[in-house]
């Protein structure tokens, strides 16, 4: 059922569950798990939410995977403070947080803006005994230029419109320097980013049209061996084409050629707008 959500194949996971009732072939959790899982992929939170009721009627109790997953759905919603609770009754219920457990709260806390909150997850974390990783630190970035690009997105045309578009951009570049300054972070805690990191940063100087930040970053990936794939010149592309640096664009696509990346149709979509 899990790979049925992946691929998109939505009614035929649920004709599977309901097949498996029907031959009197009861849920556990795992079941459960993957179901709640794919629609919260889906960012299908109402049915999501709807299965964990049919869960808790059927006499089954949350185990720590079931929390995760609806913390990552609060968080997705922006709804931090259920995701708090969520964590809290976590631990009254003596379940140990992992990995999955805080790092939507941090990329969540990041989203809403609220760094301070973000940092003390991370810290929360560590007393826990729990050792941040590389995808950790990614949410965190991901989290700060999200905001950033949220905020470009909604202000953009008005400020256009008013002579003040400095002050958006003042405000995205400010977001995307807090998400290089977790660089630094990584850095004194012996984490080496990857090229997922780097794509991250890359997205948010895109954004702005930022042609030589966004390269600066792509060059790091290079230097540092790391695996080159189609969504690193996606962003790219974008931020060649949000700058009017159409030959620079042409550049990117041969050297998607000469490192055998096939282009997908976002590459092109991306190339036509240009």
């Amino acid at each position: 059922m899990e790979f049925l959500f992946q691929i998109g194949k939505v009614s035929k996971a649920l004709t599977i569950s309901k097949e498996m009732e029907s031959c009197g072939v009861k849920h556990n959790n795992k079941t459960y798990s993957m179901l709640i899982n794919g629609f919260i992929h889906l960012h299908d939170f109402a049915n999501a939410f709807s299965i964990f009721e049919d869960m808790l009627k059927s006499g089954l109790q949350p185990d720590r995977a079931i929390y995760n997953l609806l913390i990552e759905a609060f968080c997705k919603m922006g709804n931090m403070d259920r995701a708090i609770r969520i964590f809290e009754k976590m631990q009254k219920e003596r379940m140990q947080a992992s990995n999955r457990t805080f790092r939507p709260i941090i990329e969540g806390f990041a989203v809403a803006g609220d760094m301070k909150r973000a940092l003390d997850t991370l810290d929360l974390m560590r007393r826990s005994g729990c050792a941040p990783t590389v995808m950790t630190y990614n949410a965190l970035i991901h989290g700060l230029i999200r905001k950033h690009q949220v905020y470009f997105q909604l202000h953009v045309r008005f400020f256009t419109q008013t002579y003040f578009l400095h002050e958006p951009f003042f405000f995205v570049c400010s977001q995307v320097e807090r998400a290089v300054s977790v660089l630094e972070k990584m850095s004194i805690a012996g984490i080496a980013p990857n090229e997922h990191t780097y794509t991250i940063i890359m997205r948010g100087y895109a954004a702005v049209g930022d042609i030589g930040k966004a390269f600066e970053y792509f060059t790091k990936i290079k230097e540092n061996g790391l695996k080159l794939d189609v969504y690193i010149y996606e962003t790219l592309l974008r931020a060649c084409c949000k700058s009017g640096r159409m030959q620079s664009a042409l550049a990117v696509t041969r050297e998607m050629s000469y490192q055998k990346i096939p282009r997908n149709t976002f590459i092109y979509n991306i190339l036509i707008d240009g």
